[in-house]
């Protein structure tokens, strides 16, 4: 699990610096680079059973990319893995965004 917090971070210091991000195509994949960790890292949170993290996860994936082919199915999984926790009304924020 560490090598994607790792990744996230260094991800994160990248968006954070201006002068990386006005390179759109750098920028579009720093952005995917996010994404993708956040849906692995939430899939890595359900195998080990710890749902809230898991449901954080998958909402922070879907908020990234609010126009993603598969933002309503990461809000949809968020919503499972909230109900799993047995955090209704995070299910419920999830599968009204």
């Amino acid at each position: 699990m560490s090598k994607y917090k790792e990744l996230l971070a260094t991800v994160e210091k990248f968006l954070g610096n201006p002068v990386l991000m006005k390179d759109e195509e750098f920028k579009k994949q720093m952005i995917g680079l996010k994404t993708d960790s956040l849906v692995v890292e939430a899939k890595q949170y359900e195998k080990e059973k710890n749902y809230k993290e898991c449901g954080i996860s998958y909402v922070a994936a879907a908020e990234t990319i609010p126009d993603h082919p598969k933002h309503a199915e990461r809000l949809y999984n968020a919503g499972l893995c909230f109900q799993n926790a047995r955090l209704v009304g995070q299910a419920i924020r999830a599968a009204r965004s």
